[in-house]
């Protein structure tokens, strides 16, 4: 969201923080953007922006600390945004495993039905699509700053069948896992894909 950006950046212009063992995918940006300006393939200077805007991004997190999840969620008022707190930290906090609403609700010992409600009014989506939304980003994440094997990646952020992450992944970010790491992540500055922070 634009209100996320503003944060980031303003954190970024006071922060005297070092990031260079922050953010590791930064070394592989740039990386990238030395090897576009090499090449000046077809389409170079496209991709230029769009890495450079992706290291600037990157630096600005590198130096902000990151909000914790329960100030992810909007205030609904009463006892109900403290459930949705307790719900969102148990969805950050188990992600990798396999998880239930069921699981979720015996958490906060509520009907399944009540939680879902309370959730998707807070949250503006489901338990189901915010899961996903935290498993794509954290497997996003993994492609660019690890040499791990895609199947590896999927199986620790909750996806064992690698072809449904990959179905999942290129429906949010809209390349496939593979595609994404060669392009050095810099989907992640599309403002046409959803991700965690579209939800709040």
């Amino acid at each position: 969201t634009t209100q996320a950006i503003d944060h980031l950046f303003d954190g970024f212009g006071t922060s005297t923080t070092s990031v260079s063992d922050r953010a590791p995918s930064m070394i592989h940006t740039l990386e990238l953007l030395t090897e576009e300006i090499v090449r000046r393939q077809p389409g170079y200077v496209d991709a230029l922006a769009g890495l450079a805007q992706k290291l600037l991004l990157d630096t600005a997190r590198a130096v902000v600390a990151p909000q914790p999840p329960a100030a992810l969620v909007r205030n609904v008022g009463g006892s109900s945004t403290v459930i949705v707190q307790q719900l969102v930290r148990y969805l950050h906090d188990n992600y990798p495993r396999p998880l239930a609403i069921r699981d979720l609700a015996a958490q906060v010992s509520l009907s399944e039905r009540h939680i879902s409600r309370i959730f998707a009014h807070a949250m503006h989506c489901t338990i189901a699509e915010y899961l996903t939304n935290i498993r794509i980003e954290a497997a996003a994440r993994r492609l660019i700053t690890e040499r791990t094997p895609i199947k590896a990646v999927a199986d620790a952020c909750g996806y064992p069948d690698v072809q449904h992450f990959t179905t999942l992944f290129r429906q949010r970010i809209g390349q496939t896992p593979a595609a994404f790491r060669r392009s050095g992540g810099t989907t992640f500055i599309n403002p046409g894909v959803t991700t965690l922070d579209d939800t709040t």
